[in-house]
Formats: C-alpha cells, sequence, structure tokens
C-alpha cells in the first residue's frame, strides 16, 4: 500500500507537468481576418472579442464575424464592457453595439474631442475602473464616462507606456521608468525604476499573495515592489525566464502567471514562481510568438498570436499528449509500473519515463502489435502479436510464443497460473520458482478468444463476434476442454461484450446489457445497468472494471461510468462528454486506465488524454439565436428582427435561423437540436450544425425553437422566434370576399 501511495504521488507530481491542456486553434482562415491578433476580450454572453490587424473579430462559438475598422487601420485594444465593445485604433476610438438584428454597430467617441489626435496616435490599450472606461495611447490617457458621456485626458507626448488594472487598482508606467497609480485621473508615484537594473519598460505588473507588486520586463526576468524598493524577485523559474525574451503577461484568478514570448510560445507559472508548463509549435500551439493573453470567464487562457488564434483550456479534467511524429501509434493497453508508464500500441510497446521530460520510446524486441498489458503477482505481462512478453523496466522477455495474447486472467484456486485468451484458442501460463513459461495449451477449442471470462469454477465464457457465446467446461488441472457448448438462446451481436462484474456475468450488445444465467443459458437485461445502454448511442461493448469497481462503457458521444449508490440496489452513473472522434480510439478496442486520485489515462491514435474526475462538473451552459434571415422566390435572405412576432408576406416565407454556445473547451461538442411548431412538434435529431432552414413555409403561424446538448447536459434555456406567413393575395379575406359576391354574382345571372 505505502509503494502505491509513493506511485500516486509520483505520478501526480511528475506525470501531470509533462502534459499539457487542450489546445483550440483558429487559423487566419477560419476567422476569415488578418494573421495578427492584438487584444482580447469577452462579453456578458460570453461571446469572444479580439483586436485584429484587419479589425474587430467576434466569436459565439459556433461562427467568426469580422467587422472592419471605421478608418481601415489596424485595430490594436478592445474591452467588452456593459453590453458595448469599446474599440482601439489608429487616430480612433470608439464602441460597438448590438442592434436588434444581431449586428454590431459602431458609434466614434474620439470624433467628438476638442481637438483631433496627435499625429500617428494609437490607442493600445482600453481599461474599466469605477465609472470610466480608460483609453491609453502613447501621447495621452482619455477618460470616457458612459453615464455622462464626457470626455477627459491627460497628456504627456510620446512618455506614457501602458496602463494596467491590478485588483481594481489603475497604475501607469511611463517610458521614463515611472511607475504611478491613477486616482481620479491624478498621476501619484509609486517607484522609480532605477537604472542599475537596465530595466525600461515593464510589460505587466502582477499581484502577489502578500499583496506586493510584480513588474514583468521584456529581458531581465521578473521583479518586486518592497517597501518602495524595486529588487529582482527570486522564485524558481527564475533562470528559465531569463533565457526568453517576454511579449506580455497576465495573471490568472487562481493567482498564476501566464507569460507570452516573441519566440518561445507560452510559460505558465503558479503564484510562487514554479514552473507549471511550456506551451509551442511542438507541442500544439499555433504559433511561437504572443502577442496577446486573456483568461475567460471559464479559465480558458486565449492566446492572440502573431499568425493566429489560440484557445488554451487551463481548468480543463484533460490534460493531453500529442505525437506529431506519428511514431507512437494507436494504444490499446496501458499500465504503470516502478515509475514507468507503459503503452502497448499497434507499433510495439512503448515506455515513459514518469519523473521526466520525455517522449514515450519503443521498448527493445517489442516492435508489432500489442493487445494487453496486465499487473499479475507482482509482474507485467504484455499480450503481443508475437505471444506473452514478461517486462521488467525497459527490457521485455518472451515467455510465451503463442500468437496473439488478447488478455490475461487469474484462475480461481489455482495460484500462480493464468488464462491467456489468444488468437487460436486459450492457453495457460505458469510460475514456477519465480519464472514464467507456458505451461499449455488447452486443447478442444481453436476459435479467437478476446472477450472471456471464468465462471462457477471451471466454465469459461467465450464471446465470439461471430460465431456467439460459447460456454466451455475445462478439465480441473485446465488441461482439456471436456464440453462445448455454443448457445442458441443468446443472440450474437456485432462488437459486443462480456464481463465478470460484482459475480455477474454482463453481455453488451446494441441491444442494452444483459446479465447471461450461466446455468440456463439465457439473457435478461439488467433493470439498473441498462439505463446506460438507453441513454446513450451504442458504439462497443466493450465494457471495463477500474481498481475501483467502477464499470467503464462507450458510447459514440460520451464515456459513461457506473459505481456502486449508498442505497442498496442503485448505482450512480457519470457522462463525460468525449465522443468518439474526439477519443480517437479503436472501436471496441477502448482503453482507460486508473491512476489513482481519481485520475484516468484514456489511449488515443498518437495521443493520449489524462483525465482528473475531480474536475468534472456539470455546469449549465445557454443557447443564444443569434440571427433570423428571411428570403423570397429571388434566393435573396436579410436579415430581420430577431425579438420576433413577425409577419412575412407569402412571396418571403423562407427563414434561416443561426445559434450557438460559447463553449469553448476542445473535448466538449455542443449539438443542437430544433423543433418548428406549426409545422410538426417533435424535436429534430441531435445535430451539430448550428443553423437549419426551412424553404417556401404554408401560410400559418410559427414558432422556432432550439436547444442545445453538451454531453449529456441539455441548455438552461429554449431559444424562440415566433412568426406569421401571411396568406397569398389569393386566399387573403379580400380574394376570398371579391370570390363569393362574384359567385352570387354568376348565380342571379
Amino acid at each position: 500500500m505505502y509503494s502505491l501511495m509513493v506511485l500516486y504521488f509520483i505520478l501526480s507530481h511528475q506525470l501531470f507537468s509533462q502534459e499539457h491542456p487542450p489546445i483550440i486553434n483558429f487559423q487566419p482562415s477560419e476567422y476569415n481576418g488578418e494573421n495578427q491578433n492584438w487584444g482580447i476580450s469577452q462579453d456578458e454572453n460570453g461571446f469572444i472579442y479580439i483586436a485584429n490587424n484587419d479589425g474587430l473579430l467576434e466569436f459565439n462559438g459556433a461562427r467568426w464575424s469580422l467587422y472592419k475598422s471605421p478608418n481601415f487601420s489596424i485595430m490594436r485594444s478592445v474591452l467588452a464592457f456593459d453590453g458595448l465593445i469599446y474599440a482601439g485604433y489608429h487616430r480612433e476610438f470608439g464602441f460597438w453595439k448590438r442592434n436588434n438584428l444581431g449586428v454590431l454597430k459602431y458609434s466614434s467617441l474620439s470624433d467628438s474631442l476638442p481637438s483631433e489626435m496627435f499625429e500617428d496616435e494609437n490607442i493600445w490599450n482600453i481599461k474599466q475602473i469605477d465609472e470610466w472606461i480608460i483609453f491609453q495611447s502613447y501621447n495621452r490617457i482619455y477618460f470616457y464616462n458612459p453615464d455622462t458621456g464626457k470626455i477627459t485626458f491627460n497628456t504627456d507626448v510620446d512618455n506614457y507606456y501602458r496602463i494596467f488594472n491590478v485588483s481594481d487598482r489603475l497604475y501607469l508606467q511611463k517610458k521614463d521608468r515611472s511607475v504611478y497609480l491613477l486616482r481620479n485621473g491624478e498621476e501619484e508615484l509609486i517607484t522609480q525604476l532605477g537604472n542599475e537594473f537596465d530595466v525600461r519598460l515593464v510589460l505587466s505588473i502582477f499581484e502577489t499573495d502578500n499583496k506586493n507588486l510584480l513588474f514583468l520586463t521584456r529581458k531581465k526576468g521578473i521583479f518586486i515592489l518592497k517597501n518602495s524598493k524595486v529588487e529582482q524577485w527570486d522564485f524558481p523559474a527564475k533562470e528559465i525566464i531569463s533565457q526568453y525574451q517576454i511579449f506580455g503577461g497576465i495573471q490568472l484568478r487562481n493567482g498564476s502567471l501566464v507569460l507570452g514570448t516573441i519566440s518561445n510560445g507560452i510559460i505558465v507559472l503558479d503564484s510562487t514562481g514554479n514552473l507549471k508548463y511550456q506551451i509551442d509549435k511542438s507541442n500544439s500551439l499555433g504559433n511561437n510568438t504572443v502577442l496577446s493573453l486573456f483568461e475567460d470567464s471559464n479559465n480558458n487562457v486565449w492566446a492572440g498570436l502573431d499568425n493566429g488564434i489560440d484557445c488554451l483550456n487551463m481548468n480543463s479534467y484533460i490534460t493531453e499528449y500529442f505525437d506529431s511524429s506519428g511514431k507512437l501509434g494507436t494504444i490499446y493497453a496501458s499500465a504503470i509500473k516502478n515509475g514507468n508508464l507503459y503503452l502497448g500500441t499497434n507499433q510495439g510497446l512503448f515506455l515513459k519515463k514518469l519523473n521526466a521530460e520525455s517522449n514515450p520510446r519503443l521498448v527493445a524486441g517489442t516492435k508489432g502489435q500489442v493487445w494487453a498489458l496486465k499487473t499479475l503477482y507482482g509482474d507485467l505481462l504484455c499480450g503481443h502479436t508475437e505471444g506473452t512478453f514478461l517486462i521488467n523496466d525497459d527490457s521485455a522477455t518472451l515467455i510465451s510464443n503463442v500468437q496473439g495474447a488478447w488478455d490475461f486472467k487469474l484462475i480461481p484456486e489455482h495460484p500462480n497460473k493464468i488464462l491467456t485468451g489468444n488468437y487460436h484458442g486459450l492457453s495457460i501460463l505458469e510460475k514456477l520458482n519465480d519464472t514464467w513459461r507456458l505451461r499449455n495449451e488447452i486443447e478442444g477449442f481453436k476459435y479467437s478468444s478476446r472477450f472471456f471470462e471464468i465462471m462457477n469454477g471451471n466454465e469459461i465464457w467465450v464471446n465470439h463476434e461471430y460465431k456467439g457465446i460459447f460456454k466451455l467446461e475445462v478439465d480441473p488441472d485446465f488441461q482439456k476442454i471436456i464440453r462445448t457448448e455454443l448457445s442458441s438462446k443468446i443472440p450474437k451481436g456485432e462488437n459486443s461484450g462480456i464481463l465478470k462484474y460484482n459475480s455477474d456475468l454482463l453481455y453488451y450488445t446494441k441491444d442494452g446489457i444483459f446479465k447471461i444465467d450461466t446455468k440456463a443459458g439465457t439473457i435478461s437485461k439488467d433493470s439498473i445497468l441498462n439505463k446506460i445502454a438507453l441513454s446513450n448511442q451504442f458504439l462497443s461493448g466493450k465494457m471495463i472494471e477500474d481498481s475501483s469497481k467502477r464499470l467503464w462503457t462507450f458510447s459514440k458521444e460520451s464515456i459513461v461510468f457506473t459505481e456502486q449508490s449508498p442505497v442498496y440496489g442503485e448505482i450512480n452513473t457519470k457522462s463525460i462528454p468525449l465522443n468518439l472522434e474526439s477519443r480517437k480510439t479503436t472501436v471496441s478496442f477502448e482503453n482507460i486506465f486508473g491512476i489513482g486520485d481519481d485520475k484516468y489515462f484514456i489511449g488515443g491514435t498518437n495521443n493520449y488524454l489524462l483525465l482528473d474526475l475531480k474536475k468534472l462538473n456539470d455546469a449549465e451552459h445557454k443557447i443564444f439565436l443569434n440571427s433570423v434571415l428571411i428570403g423570397g422566390t429571388d434566393d435573396k435572405f436579410n436579415l430581420v428582427n430577431k425579438e420576433g412576432n413577425l409577419e412575412f408576406p407569402y412571396n418571403k416565407r423562407s427563414l434561416r435561423f443561426r445559434y450557438s454556445v460559447p463553449n469553448y473547451h476542445k473535448y466538449e461538442i455542443t449539438s443542437y437540436q430544433h423543433r418548428l411548431k406549426g409545422m410538426r412538434d417533435d424535436w429534430s435529431a441531435w445535430e451539430n450544425s448550428p443553423s437549419v432552414s426551412f424553404e417556401k413555409l404554408p401560410f400559418g403561424d410559427y414558432t422556432f425553437e432550439v436547444r442545445s446538448k453538451i454531453g449529456e447536459k441539455l441548455s438552461s434555456n429554449t431559444e424562440q422566434f415566433a412568426f406569421t406567413i401571411k396568406r397569398p393575395f389569393y386566399l387573403s379575406n379580400f380574394a376570398l370576399l371579391c370570390y363569393i359576391l362574384i359567385a352570387n354574382l354568376l348565380h342571379i345571372l
């Protein structure tokens, strides 16, 4: 037990430091803007806004929109606050506001200045504090009060460098090396950066736990202000930081520091200055030059890059490792032993030290397909296409040449013996005098045995995907099969699986999870566990029981685990929104491995994920109806008031709806479902498209509804849009009255 605790400690403190948070890359071709991105902000709805060379970028979680700069200049800064998107340009600043069509419209504030802005003046920073929105250039600081519309400014030509909001206190650093606290527009000197450190510019100001200020610099590292004196901050990652040129940084709400470099990507430190991550292009960052950083409301870090935009899921329950070389292959099995992480793939057995910054490397002699890794009787066994290997650190010894070792099972009341399922039957491994050997192949059964279980002492149940369920009675010494029965009462199932769980033999197919009556040879649906199958789209019958007695299953949309509830006869079920595409696993060969403290390893193709259940939560999400468009016979569509309750003429009876969820987690896929009351009342199938069109609707009254789902969690709201398609003129009340009058007139005549 002590050694296991030590292993878990090593894992949580060393393995996890080598992997990094999930990263989403957005290329200029995706957001339809220029390469460089200078400032980032987020509004109360969760939408992201970015100052791009080409203008204002808006991302609502489903699609990007670009709003060109009003004077066609580079946009340098952005701040979303109280329903407005404040923007800074070359000799221009103002705000964007959304109209009832769902489109942002710009209003200039700089046009109301009593005099023109300076030549070549750019607004580099925008901050909000108290009742003020503050715009900063190198020449002036402009103070705007949204309530009164009043604008005032301070002028210090070509001396202002940067303003900082630290714990709702506004600081200012000037190019003459002075640092000020701004109070009511007045500058109060805090410190003067001394010449002895050769520091001219402060890139960011942070705050320590004991309220001391930290000054981030380009090349000189980080300085600390104590008792009005500036000195070099002595922190664990000091030497690492000194190697790089820093462009900027932010302090996260948890106290961590995220630093963007000019050519080496992103560096993440904890609040005391320990290195947590180094992330660059080699491990999934889109570009190594980081121009801006921003923490959103869900603790994601957005990086505006010299070429693109990245979103880092810093607070995710998942960390990831990706092998860009492709040498690792698809992971089918995993294990941890003696401080090593072992990965069994279609390329061989790989080893990765837990306490070192290293990539997995091939264990000599194991090239080829690995199917299983299990630690039994203190030894690590590797099921391989060539047979079974005994693994000791980085060496592999072939102990059985029976090809295709699918899996290993302990044999009750037969110590030091293991049942192995192979390509062409079953075999027994035996440990004698601390040496493993192949004792015998079991006679009388030659079918592939990937899923098998030992029941009732001497029964072996084998699930063969194409043949069905075999019940094998083996002699007491496990030498030969004395009776074989291919069940006619249990239907065979594609991608089905069996597992012994809580003394029951479970059988999982597309029709549900069943218990096999091993006496009668019949099946019946498990009333409790079958809830897993009913609530998910079937993909694979693979079931895995971990060391915590959790039962894991895999569907197209998620991974589900169940565990015993404190209430007798009940189970607790948890769905993790990791779909097949995100997991990158091979169907029916899913791999999940418990590594202690509610942490799990999930193998994929050239990658693996580390899952922390303690960070998993069912946070609510909200869907937004972004826009409604109406079109007619000319195929031209125009935006309309998305508040609804509108009437449209019969020649304008085609509608398009666009909607989104501002969810930026890489491994959480948003699905949408809609219905159009007045045409049909049932909901559509779930789909990933964030829009839907209805063409040439009949006249009548309609209500469009849309909702969303992440994993199994429905959105907290349903968006609606009510509208009416008017009757065509030939069916209008006036036309009908005319028809009646004409008919009566003809009758009289």
